[in-house]
C-alpha cells in the first residue's frame, strides 16, 4: 500500500517536473526580450514564431517545428535544436541579445 502511494507520488512529481521546462524555458526567454509564439495539437506542441518571425524549420514533424510533446506533463524535444532556432530567429530580426542567449543556452549564468 505505502509502495503504490509512493509511486504515484513520484510520478506526479516527475510530471510536474517536466511541465516546468516549458514553462521555465518561456520565462528565462521572457527576461530576454524574446517572445516565442507556439500552439498545439496534442500531443504536439508547435513554435510558430521567435519575436515575431515564422519559424520554417521542422523538428519531429512534418509541419511545423516541434518544442515539446504533451504526454503526462510536457516534455521538451531537443533543446539544442530549439536554441539553434531561437538563434537563427534572433539574428535575423538582430533584436536580442545573442551573448544572453548563449549563456542561457549552455546554462551557465555569471551573476
Amino acid at each position: 500500500m505505502f509502495t503504490k502511494q509512493y509511486n504515484e507520488m513520484m510520478r506526479q512529481a516527475d510530471v510536474i517536473e517536466r511541465r516546468n521546462h516549458l514553462e521555465s524555458l518561456i520565462r528565462r526567454l521572457k527576461r530576454l526580450d524574446i517572445k516565442l509564439e507556439m500552439f498545439g495539437n496534442a500531443p504536439w506542441i508547435y513554435l510558430d514564431s521567435v519575436n515575431g518571425v515564422k519559424v520554417t524549420d521542422k523538428l519531429h514533424s512534418d509541419h511545423k517545428f516541434t518544442i515539446a510533446f504533451r504526454n503526462n506533463g510536457t516534455e521538451l524535444t531537443d533543446i539544442k535544436e530549439i536554441f539553434r532556432v531561437i538563434r537563427k530567429c534572433i539574428n535575423t530580426t538582430k533584436s536580442g541579445s545573442y551573448e544572453d542567449l548563449e549563456k542561457l543556452g549552455r546554462g551557465r549564468s555569471k551573476h
